[in-house]
C-alpha cells in the first residue's frame, strides 16, 4: 500500500510540475480590453511614487488631472496575434490633442516589450505636460508587467528611477 501511495504521489507531482506555464497570457493582458492611464510612476528605493512633472505647480497638475478624467484621453488599445508566447500587432490611442498609432510586440516569457509609434506623432504638439510625457514614455518602452486588469509599461528616462506608466482596464 505504501508503495502504491508513493508511486501515485510521484505521478501527481510530475503532472503538477509539467503543467506549469511560466509564460504570460498575453492576449488576456493586452488584447481583451482598452487601457486607461493611471499615472507615470517611478520607484526610488522600492517605494513607488508619482513622477512630479508639474514641479509642484498645482494649477498645471489639476489641469492634467481634469484632462485625464475625459474617457478617451490617455488611452491605449492593443490589437495583435499571439504565437508561441510572443505577441505583436498594432496599437492606437489618444493623449489629449493627438491620436496615437503604431506597432508593438511583447514576449510573455521575458516580459520584454517594444513600441514603435508611427511617423508624425510629435509630443511637442501637446500642450499638457502629462500628455507630452505620456507620448515620450511610449517611445522608449522596453518591458511590461501586469495582468488582465492592470499593466505597467517600463520606459527608459535618465531623469527618473525605474519609471513606468500605469494603466487600468477601461
Amino acid at each position: 500500500m505504501k508503495k502504491i501511495f508513493s508511486i501515485l504521489s510521484i505521478l501527481l507531482l510530475v503532472t503538477a510540475f509539467s503543467s506549469c506555464n511560466d509564460t504570460d497570457d498575453l492576449t488576456s493582458i493586452f488584447i481583451k480590453s482598452d487601457k486607461k492611464l493611471t499615472t507615470l510612476w517611478q520607484t526610488p528605493h522600492n517605494k513607488p511614487k508619482e513622477i512630479d512633472l508639474w514641479n509642484k505647480d498645482e494649477d498645471a497638475y489639476n489641469k492634467s488631472q481634469e484632462l485625464k478624467k475625459i474617457d478617451e484621453n490617455f488611452s491605449l488599445s492593443f490589437d495583435g496575434t499571439e504565437d508561441n508566447g510572443k505577441i505583436s500587432g498594432t496599437l492606437k490611442g489618444k493623449a489629449v490633442k493627438m491620436q496615437i498609432s503604431g506597432t508593438w510586440s511583447a514576449d510573455g516569457k521575458s516580459n520584454r516589450m517594444s513600441i514603435k509609434l508611427d511617423h508624425g506623432i510629435d509630443y511637442n504638439k501637446e500642450s499638457d505636460i502629462l500628455a507630452k510625457e505620456f507620448i515620450k514614455a511610449l517611445t522608449s518602452v522596453y518591458k511590461y508587467s501586469g495582468d488582465k486588469n492592470t499593466i505597467s509599461l517600463y520606459f527608459k528616462d535618465p531623469r527618473y528611477n525605474n519609471p513606468h506608466i500605469g494603466f487600468v482596464k477601461k
